[in-house]
């Protein structure tokens, strides 16, 4: 990770891009706080859906995209038979695995980064002028043997521009979006130690600020933009010479503010709206507007009202190991729990405004749509998501002379906990046999039996075996000396995977499901 850049960026998919092998890298968004990406190992492993990795962040599955930078250590692709089958039900698409910095027990480190930059849009589109749409739309109406709309006269009024009322010429996209807009990072580290305790704190905050230009409401903004700010501590504690604990405390508070119409409709206005479809403002004062075209790209941003969605997330976990060395030397029991929650609020102001259009005949205007003055929409709570995670097992890690022994067994449950749904339970136990000889020569089985409630009763465990082999050949004799070879490693295995990511729709895809539009009940031939 000390590679990757250390540049404002709102999302960690951005810096990643290019930079892990067989790792694909699809952005999803645009505007601030929305540029998620879609991942992908190894292409796709199905037509269906859950093509998503497993995202394991310090061994749990997280969320790893909204981390900052400076709380990573680093970032492992997983992707061989014998590493995914370890993880049973959720190993087929592939594994990302972020471990977090740690305290160093030599040294006390303080670092204090202040990043900024700018953000501009690209291959924007640039609109017709309203002499060239009406020339235009004259053209295709002829080609369908139609009669022009716009008459020459009409025509060398929208050319001369000298009167903006009765014949517009506006360009929405020039006129509500910037150029460029700013982007700020900043973050703290501090991280040390001693025998007996080492810890590592990061505290950050990030700003993007929207590209939308034009409004003006002195109550509120509805520009779009993104504030992060996400603190981080771990904690290592060596109880004594046969206990380790380790704590960490994680979380971040993430707002999200956009135009109460959505980017999509206001976006969608400013490009899809013709220069000559009416005055942004009308000689009155009032927003300009048809019967046609109601949607006001001004009024958007400073008469509609706005939107703030804030994400909090909390994350601990804590970690034992305790050896068993009067058992035998190597020996260990591990044990993990986990605790996440994030909350979801919604806030804003609501409005809604008038547009008006000129009739020079009549001398007047004619409304539409309905004025409501401006009203504070109260923090909603949305949703509560809770996860917890539990594993425990032995480990047992020793050498004999040229022989090298490792074995591992985990006993593991997660519950995940969403309003309105019914628990998520998953269960698995994993168990690892590994052996070296002379550092040159290796062999590992896995074997993991997972069960998911997204199965049927009775097919809901399945057993995911695997083995792998490795030959370092660098350590041969023949290439141990060799000037041109540092390291040489060849590694083959043969596994079986699982998945339970089967449906985005409906979670119990066994169930047979009913489904029949209208109010009525069926009584004979007929609905009632």
């Amino acid at each position: 990770v000390s590679e990757l850049p250390q540049l404002p960026l709102s999302t960690l998919n951005n810096a990643l891009t290019g930079r892990l092998s067989g790792l694909y890298i699809q952005q999803t968004g645009t505007r601030p706080g929305t540029d998620d990406a879609n991942f992908l190992i190894r292409g796709r492993s199905s037509y269906n859906n859950g093509q998503s990795p497993l995202v394991l962040v310090d061994g749990v599955e997280r969320d790893f995209v909204d981390m900052d930078i400076a709380e990573i250590e680093s970032i492992s692709v997983l992707k061989d038979a014998a590493s995914l089958a370890w993880y049973g039900m959720s190993g087929s698409n592939g594994v990302l695995y972020v471990r977090t910095k740690r305290g160093s027990a030599t040294s006390t480190k303080v670092t204090f980064d202040a990043l900024g930059g700018v953000q501009t849009p690209v291959n924007v589109t640039r609109p017709l002028d309203s002499y060239s749409f009406a020339t235009l739309y004259n053209e295709a109406q002829a080609n369908s043997g139609i009669s022009p709309t716009y008459s020459p006269s009409v025509l060398e009024a929208y050319r001369s521009n000298l009167d903006p009322q009765l014949y517009p010429n506006n360009n929405l996209v020039k006129d509500f979006l910037k150029q460029a807009s700013p982007v700020q990072r900043y973050v703290g580290t501090v991280s040390g130690g001693n025998a007996f305790a080492k810890y590592f704190t990061m505290f950050s905050f990030f700003d993007q600020a929207g590209l939308y230009k034009g409004g003006n409401n002195p109550s509120y903004n509805a520009n779009t933009n993104f504030q992060r700010i996400n603190f981080r501590t771990n904690l290592d504690i060596h109880v004594n010479k046969s206990l380790d604990v380790s704590l960490d405390v994680a979380g971040r508070s993430a707002t999200i503010r956009y135009p109460r119409d959505g980017n999509g409709n206001f976006l969608s206005t400013i490009f899809g709206t013709p220069s000559n479809a009416f005055p942004i403002l009308n000689a009155d004062g009032t927003y300009g507007g048809s019967s046609l075209f109601r949607s006001n790209p001004k009024a958007m941003l400073e008469s509609r009202g706005n939107i703030s969605d804030l994400t909090r997330t909390l994350l601990a976990n804590v970690t034992a190991k305790q050896k068993l060395d009067f058992i035998t030397k190597g020996l260990s029991l591990n044990a993990f729990y986990s605790y996440d929650v994030t909350s979801l609020y919604a806030s804003g102001f609501t409005q809604n405004y008038e547009v008006y259009e000129f009739n020079p005949t009549a001398n007047s205007y004619q409304r539409y749509g309905t004025k409501a003055v401006i009203d504070y929409a109260n923090s909603d709570f949305q949703a509560n998501v809770r996860r917890n995670e539990f594993w425990g097992g032995l480990d047992y890690d020793r050498t004999f002379g040229e022989h090298a022994i490792n074995a591992s067994t985990r006993v593991m449950r997660g519950v995940v906990a969403t309003p309105g749904s019914l628990l998520d339970r998953r269960e698995q136990v994993s168990n690892r046999l590994s052996y070296g000889f002379k550092q040159r020569y290796f062999v590992d089985l896995i074997g993991t039996y997972a069960a998911s409630e997204t199965f049927m009763p009775g097919k809901r465990a399945g057993f995911f075996p695997a083995i792998s082999a490795g030959w370092v050949a660098s350590e041969e004799g023949f290439l141990k000396n060799a000037s041109f070879l540092d390291y040489l490693k060849l590694r083959g295995s043969y596994g079986l995977v699982g998945n339970d990511a089967i449906s985005t729709s409906r979670r119990f895809m066994f169930n047979t499901y009913y489904n029949r539009g209208g109010t009525g009940y069926l009584f004979g031939t007929g609905y009632t």
